[in-house]
């Protein structure tokens, strides 16, 4: 069987990440039954899904371009 984490962040929510895929999995790419091997707690973290979206420089550009492509007409 894989060997899984189940990790649990302070907002509550739970995410299961393969720590070891088995032989199975490898030769079929068929997921195995979870079995949980190892337990974290993040409680000083919130999950991906939670967090406040950070905006990269470089994506100011891209809103730019794409806002005069917007406004240019044929």
């Amino acid at each position: 069987m894989c060997d899984w984490i189940q990790r649990e962040f302070h907002c509550g929510h739970f995410r299961w990440i393969v720590s070891r895929w088995c032989p199975d999995y490898l030769r079929t790419q068929l997921r195995c039954p979870l079995s949980v091997t190892h337990y974290e707690f993040r409680g000083d973290e919130q999950c991906s899904h939670c967090k406040p979206r950070q905006t990269q420089p470089w994506e100011k550009f891209i809103r730019q371009h794409t806002n005069l492509n917007q406004t240019v007409g044929p």
